[in-house]
């Protein structure tokens, strides 16, 4: 008998490495022990969508070709579209060969970064320590894309890609017989208006498959649900949460994932 697989990634909403009561103990681990399988938790703090979804597919497939008949469960729980990648040719070390070149980015830590910019003070602002230490003397032209990248940023260009990479994940899970769930993990995507691109990507997308992005999200679950995040002095509407809400998160994936007929090939 093949025990269920239940995958999950992530940032730091999902990261069972954001606080040491975490470790084992996400709505991943939670909801694999429902389902008397194991869990692989590979989200981590600060990821981008395009880390998080290009990760996640090369570990399914791994994990497809090393065992096909197991059955698996994916949540992955999408971040910040402000988050973005670099590649940059390092000595790294390679223990997680997946993650191979690809540093996240973001463009600012505040909300105020798109004012600043317009005010002309954005410069310098908020730049990614970790990557101007390992850029060294590059790191000049780091603040020139961070500052170009905030310029041109569109949440109309990030959701037609995510829109569009969310799509082949789907199919690439409905060929291999993958149940397959997917939500916002941080707040709610920003609520775009219509748009041909990303109105096209958005109606090819199975909805039983995705939790609305624009209306729903973990963190804001878990408020409702009168949790209090371990930030509650001071981002009590966007933050983390301990043990016990993820433990009660995973009870409502388990009834979404019931619901929209997303267990297939586990025995209940």
């Amino acid at each position: 008998m093949d025990w269920p697989f239940v995958y999950c990634n992530g940032d730091s909403y999902s990261d069972q490495h954001y606080r040491d009561d975490l470790v084992g103990k996400t709505y991943a681990h939670f909801l694999a022990q429902r389902l008397h399988g194991f869990a692989m938790n590979k989200a981590k703090s600060g990821s981008c969508n395009q880390r998080i979804l290009r990760v996640s597919l090369h570990d399914l497939i791994q994990q497809k070709q090393s065992n096909p008949e197991q059955p698996v469960v994916v949540l992955l729980g999408l971040t910040y579209e402000l988050r973005s990648e670099l590649w940059i040719d390092t000595d790294r070390d390679f223990d997680e060969p997946e993650e191979s070149h690809f540093f996240r980015h973001q463009i600012a830590l505040d909300i105020a970064w798109h004012r600043d910019l317009l005010a002309g003070i954005f410069a310098g602002k908020n730049l990614n320590r970790r990557l101007a230490a390992i850029l060294g003397s590059g790191k000049k032209f780091l603040r020139n894309y961070q500052e170009g990248r905030a310029f041109f940023y569109s949440p109309y260009q990030e959701r037609i890609n995510a829109l569009m990479q969310i799509y082949l994940m789907i199919e690439w899970c409905k060929q291999h017989d993958v149940n397959l769930l997917i939500f916002s993990a941080a707040p709610p995507f920003e609520t775009l208006e219509t748009e041909y691109l990303k109105d096209f990507f958005l109606s090819t997308i199975e909805s039983r498959h995705v939790l609305d992005l624009e209306t729903f999200s973990m963190c804001h679950w878990c408020r409702s649900q009168g949790f209090r995040p371990y930030e509650s002095d001071t981002n009590i509407d966007n933050g983390h949460y301990g043990p016990d809400a993820h433990e009660a998160f995973a009870s409502f994936l388990f009834e979404e994932l019931e619901q929209r007929d997303l267990l297939k090939g586990i025995a209940l």
